[in-house]
């Protein structure tokens, strides 16, 4: 019944247009249980027609530099959004290449379909492509660049571009990666690895990024225990904000001389004033628009 209503709800949003978005999304993305079955089956079948093309392009030496230690990740934006999820490829991928026995990690972000990126729903009225366009170098590219494995990286400008790379790589993540079948690894993997024992804490801040955050904290803290709050202040979701009230009271309930807190604003926010129940209160704006400062400060 509940699967009705949604379907119900979709329809009296979108009208008649959301069924063929759905099936597209299916076949591309599925998330029922016969359509992950199906591609599945279809994906499998692809990799071995496809099989012995790579075997031949790595028979004549037909491979990437450096691509007997490193490992591909295609970040396929046909189906992966440009969000913080990022990070959780990124570990993922970090796990894949251990367990490879790869030195190193080459991060490629391939363009979706539509406009360089996968068909949103309702997403697209708050973080239009625009947007999302300007994420891949300001907060994708950077997430990458916190593994210190990361010894690459390339925005590739067409999926067949994307196609020519995973044909001559010899280690791929995702695993069996194929632009005409893209796959996205979820959080499921990293849970996973690490209920398993195996290293996940790989993210390091950039040295410099660390330097600054100490600096700042030496001119501000005062030798008191820091505190972080990152807010969300979304249009997306926004069921989800943080309830800025109540954040307010609970740092002026601490005891200032044992505690300093530092608030990261939402980034599509900092260019406005501070809500009032958040003024007095020390701002750090930059670790909301720089991925290495946000990292080293937490």
């Amino acid at each position: 019944m509940q699967t009705l209503g949604k379907i119900r709800y979709r329809l009296e949003q979108q009208g008649p247009a959301w069924i063929g978005k759905r099936v597209r999304l299916e076949l591309e993305a599925p998330t029922t249980m016969p359509g992950k079955a199906l591609f599945s089956v279809r994906h499998a079948a692809r990799h071995w027609a496809r099989a012995p093309f790579r075997a031949l392009l790595r028979r004549i030496n037909a491979t990437l530099p450096g691509a007997d230690e490193t490992m591909y990740a295609f970040y396929d934006l046909a189906v992966a959004p440009v969000t913080y999820d990022a990070v959780w490829f990124t570990v993922a991928a970090d796990v894949a290449r251990r367990r490879a026995a790869c030195r190193h990690l080459h991060f490629v972000v391939v363009p979706g379909r539509l406009e360089g990126f996968r068909e949103e729903f309702t997403y697209e009225a708050f973080v239009d492509r625009e947007a999302r366009r300007w994420r891949i170098e300001n907060m994708l590219l950077p997430i990458f660049g916190l593994l210190e494995a990361t010894a690459g990286m390339t925005v590739a400008a067409s999926r067949d571009e994307a196609r020519y790379m995973r044909d001559r790589a010899r280690a791929v993540f995702p695993d069996r990666y194929d632009p005409a079948l893209p796959t996205y690894s979820h959080t499921h993997a990293v849970i996973a690895a690490a209920r398993a024992g195996e290293a996940t804490a790989v993210l390091r801040a950039p040295k410099e990024a660390r330097r600054t955050i100490d600096r700042y904290l030496q001119a501000h803290a005062g030798g008191r225990r820091v505190l972080t709050i990152t807010l969300r202040d979304y249009g997306f979701g926004a069921a989800r904000n943080s309830n800025h009230a109540a954040w307010g009271a609970f740092v002026r309930a601490l005891d200032p001389a044992e505690w300093f807190v530092v608030v990261v604003p939402e980034t599509t926010r900092t260019v406005e004033p501070p809500r009032p129940e958040l003024e007095g209160l020390a701002m750090l704006p930059e670790a909301a628009w720089n991925v290495g400062l946000r990292l080293a400060l937490y």
